[in-house]
């Protein structure tokens, strides 16, 4: 962004100063401001100033033959993945497939049912034998894989796709067929096998988003060339997740990591299933042994996991190290830090900072004693639901780690009608509020004033409630509980 500005400004001085050229030469221009020699030299020198930060700017990290390593890589893996895909449209054309028979199957007679059950058995065959002819094997130079090895390319993330990602997603939607093909999964079986079916059919689905995520956390790191490239000929193909532009690494992990959260709950609502009492022995045997199976094949991912796992740590330690408090930081560059914390889910380390935040600027903001107790009950409430794997709680429909704007203050301290000191904004005029901007913003739509706030109670629980502000009141401040 920066060398953009410079070109900018160099651009805009060697145009002006070519105008001030032409003016100066103009016979009808009565007063000559500067010698023309030193208005070419200006432009000269601001003209190569322009295209010197304009190469610097796209110059990459690459060379030639990285750039070659990383696009042969890439094309090869989009094609494995294109494969993939494929059988995600597959499967979902399997679920309308047993939906069908599952209907068609009701209040026939026993030949009927014989005759559905056989049509939907085949269908299941005939999908396994295309599983079976698809090639798990990689078809990308060894020379290529070493040259890629040398740059800050995550290699590991390339050999995980290959040697884990791509051939077990392959293996489960294998073994989910398999296990429809069974004696005991039939058409005419009971509810709660259907809901498990029906949840099978939806983890797979939610598994085939987390690889796929991943795989563009691996494509933000490659050359602009060959990212340009997937974005414009692979990227509109895929049909069966949320269409994307071209996304940063931070962007692409934060949908993986919605991704994984979907398919934790899923699990749990699979597992919670499973573990009825009322089911017959058999079933639940295969049902035990088919979750052994995930955890297996969760393991087969440890080492990419563990990996990830190992640079977030890293991240986060530079993060936390950059926004240190210092006793001679500003207060808003202090609460900048803070936030920043936050955002990154690093909730035990902003309230830890906010404990110092405090500390630092008591004496000069009176307030601050209880929009920073807030925040950090706010804070850790979003710990808790972190440490305990839960999915995050809504608030119409809206994750409250997306939401809210803390007030720290009222104007020239004065009684404002409804609203205190550290009550949360999360919602203005029923529209969730995100942050500052998003609040002023929904506040100019109209004359309407409605807030949903948290307001701590006597026990230091908060409680949501909705307010309604007067034209009279004062003025308040607020601030972002997250960048």
């Amino acid at each position: 962004m920066f060398l953009k500005i410079l070109t900018w400004i160099s651009t805009t001085i060697s145009i002006a100063g070519f105008a001030m050229y032409l003016l100066d030469k103009a016979d009808w221009v009565r007063f000559k401001v500067v010698k023309p020699w030193v208005l070419i030299t200006i432009v000269i020198i601001c003209t190569i100033l322009a295209i010197f930060f304009t190469i610097i700017e796209n110059k990459e990290p690459f060379s030639k033959k990285e750039k070659q390593a990383a696009a042969a890589i890439i094309g090869d893996m989009s094609l494995k993945f294109q494969l993939y895909h494929n059988e995600l449209i597959n499967l979902k054309n399997t679920r309308e497939k047993w939906s069908d028979c599952k209907k068609r199957i009701e209040g026939v007679n026993t030949e009927d049912a014989i005759n559905i059950q056989k049509e939907f058995h085949d269908y299941l065959i005939f999908r396994l034998s295309k599983i079976d002819s698809i090639p798990l094997t990689i078809k990308v130079s060894k020379e290529s894989i070493n040259t890629i090895s040398k740059t800050d390319i995550p290699i590991e993330d390339i050999n995980a796709f290959y040697n884990s990602a791509y051939p077990v997603s392959m293996q489960e939607i294998n073994d989910f067929y398999k296990k429809l093909q069974s004696e005991e999964i039939t058409l005419l079986t009971s509810d709660w096998l259907d809901k498990a079916t029906s949840l099978e059919f939806d983890m797979l689905q939610i598994s085939g988003e987390m690889v796929y995520f991943s795989f563009l956390e691996l494509i933000a790191e490659m050359p602009k060339k060959v990212k340009e490239n997937y974005y414009a000929n692979f990227a509109p193909f895929m049909i069966q997740f949320p269409p994307v532009k071209m996304l940063s690494k931070q962007e692409a992990k934060s949908l993986s990591d919605r991704a994984y959260n979907k398919y934790n709950d899923l699990m749990s609502q699979y597992s919670a299933l499973v573990g009825s009492k009322d089911k017959d022995v058999k079933v639940m045997q295969q049902d035990f042994s088919r979750i052994q199976k995930k955890i297996e094949i969760n393991n087969t991912l440890k080492e990419e996991l563990e990996v990830k796992k190992a640079r977030l740590k890293q991240a986060q330690e530079s993060l936390r190290n950059k926004c240190k408090l210092n006793k001679d930081d500003d207060k808003w560059l202090m609460y900048g830090k803070v936030i920043k914390l936050a955002t990154a889910k690093m909730y035990e380390d902003a309230i830890n900072s906010l404990d110092e935040y405090y500390q630092y600027n008591k004496s000069k903001d009176g307030n601050a004693g209880i929009y920073v107790n807030a925040m950090k009950i706010y804070y850790k409430m979003l710990l808790n639901t972190k440490k305990s794997n839960k999915k995050m709680p809504q608030i119409s429909g809206v994750a409250i780690d997306t939401l809210g704007v803390i007030v720290i203050g009222i104007e020239n301290n004065q009684k404002h009608s409804c609203i205190n000191v550290g009550d949360i904004i999360l919602f203005s005029k029923k529209q969730p509020v995100t942050s500052v901007d998003k609040f002023f913003e929904i506040a100019k739509t109209s004359e309407k004033r409605q807030l949903t706030v948290y307001r701590l109670n006597s026990k230091e629980e908060f409680e949501q409630i909705d307010l309604y502000p007067v034209q009279t009141d004062p003025k308040i401040g607020v601030c972002n509980l997250f960048e």
